[in-house]
């Protein structure tokens, strides 16, 4: 393979994997709530549930009802 040739691949997928890190920078940054949240919370609002029940290991139960919680813990 000429010199050229090679030089060209690489300068391609230098500007490739660019491409790739600032895409991956940008959903990194959509999803900044997610991360910021608590994810059972967040999964409640994605799938619009409106409570949920958990279980500890020696099955004590707690239920978390979505419209309680966002008036408990409204931020700001």
């Amino acid at each position: 393979m000429k010199e050229t040739t090679y030089r060209t691949i690489m300068v391609a997928g230098l500007y490739i994997g660019l491409i790739l890190f600032i895409f991956a920078i940008i959903a990194l940054a959509k999803n900044v709530e997610e991360i910021k949240t608590d994810p059972i919370i967040y999964g409640m609002e994605n799938h619009q549930f409106s409570s949920c029940t958990c279980y500890d290991t020696q099955g004590r139960f707690t239920e978390i009802f979505l419209d309680e919680f966002k008036i408990n813990n409204t931020f700001g």
